[in-house]
């Protein structure tokens, strides 16, 4: 209402597009000095339709690419051996499952949390949908954990994905304790809950872009033709150790990229939403 009444001839979806962006009607109309009108205004109601359409762009990659992980995860619920696939992983199947099934949930949930119009709209979901978020990533995180020790590629895959989970607990509980315990004002609060969630998202999405980043580097030579771990499957002995150790260089590489590649690209989004599209 107090936007509406500041600048009165504007049409309702304009006034929708800067409420979309900014969360209120105030917020634009406190941190603008011009008038309808101006040159300054046409361009803020342009970056905010550009940037809208960019989000929704951003958020069905990230749909897709959640349920692509789901649907490979699947698979695991059946809890049977055959679905394990290597060798080492039958002797920790326990904490393979542990991992998995639980880290299954926030991949599915996760994504909707990040949808601002279902958000708002449903927002006791959203509060369910987050308890669900973080529990799972608690028990999750504890399977991959101790799944991380026996990572192929030795220490720098160890050392990376030991890293993603400490980080995904981290920023995850920094979030909770901004929406739950901060005593800051309500504003402050639901801000930086949804920046460490964002971060939160980024690191936990990193294990389906790990699924992109593996065979990206394969193509680049690194063990292009592992067919697995069985040396059978190769013409020699000779034969497999070289594909072996070019498929253990991109798991490895593949590892590192899958998130800190996420967390730059969280952080772009951010840094470009408050100084330039926000203009706060």
């Amino acid at each position: 209402k107090l936007f509406y009444s500041t600048h009165p001839t504007m049409t309702s979806v304009e006034v929708a597009q800067i409420a979309e962006h900014d969360g209120n009607y105030g917020t634009y109309a406190q941190n603008t000095n011009s008038k309808l009108g101006d040159d300054n205004d046409d361009s803020r109601c342009y970056k905010c339709s550009e940037w809208h359409w960019f989000r929704w762009l951003i958020w069905g990659f990230l749909l897709l690419t959640s349920l692509f992980l789901c649907a490979l995860s699947a698979k695991y619920y059946s809890f049977q051996d055959s679905v394990l696939g290597w060798n080492h992983y039958h002797k920790e199947k326990f904490w393979v499952y542990l991992h998995i099934n639980f880290c299954f949930w926030p991949m599915l949930l996760g994504i909707w949390q990040l949808n601002g119009p279902l958000r708002r709209k449903y927002i006791n979901l959203h509060r369910w949908f987050g308890r669900i978020y973080v529990i799972c990533c608690y028990i999750g995180t504890i399977g991959g954990l101790y799944m991380a020790q026996n990572a192929h590629g030795g220490f720098v895959t160890t050392l990376s994905f030991t890293m993603i989970g400490v980080l995904w607990i981290l920023t995850t509980s920094i979030a909770v304790y901004f929406i739950k315990f901060s005593k800051r004002d309500k504003e402050f609060r639901i801000k930086n809950h949804r920046i460490w969630m964002i971060r939160s998202f980024a690191l936990m999405i990193g294990v389906a872009m790990f699924r992109y980043w593996l065979p990206l580097f394969q193509t680049f030579g690194y063990g292009a033709n592992f067919k697995g771990e069985d040396v059978n499957d190769y013409e020699s002995q000779e034969e497999f150790d070289k594909e072996f150790e070019g498929y253990l260089q991109a798991y490895g590489a593949a590892s590192w990229f899958c998130w800190v590649f996420n967390l730059c690209v969280a952080e772009s989004y951010m840094f470009i939403q408050s100084n330039y599209i926000s203009n706060k």
